[in-house]
């Protein structure tokens, strides 16, 4: 799954929760480069500071059983 976001902070918070399975959250800024790159994700929360006022997060998963949130 990949998604635009546009933060309206200075920074983004990634909460995982996983129970079981794997996730792995990418997010680039908008010129392409990698500002976050985690993967096999355990549940924690973590905070990423974007360079740009537009990202592109793409989430990968494989049998993922849990839940995940992106905000600003």
């Amino acid at each position: 799954m990949e998604r635009t976001i546009y933060p309206n902070d200075n920074v983004l918070n990634v909460t995982v929760k996983t129970e079981s399975g794997a996730i792995s959250i990418e997010i680039k800024d908008d010129e392409g480069e990698t500002i976050f790159n985690e993967d096999n994700i355990e549940t924690g929360t973590f905070q990423v500071a974007p360079t740009s006022s537009r990202v592109v997060v793409t989430i990968r998963t494989e049998k993922h059983k849990g839940s995940f949130e992106i905000y600003s």
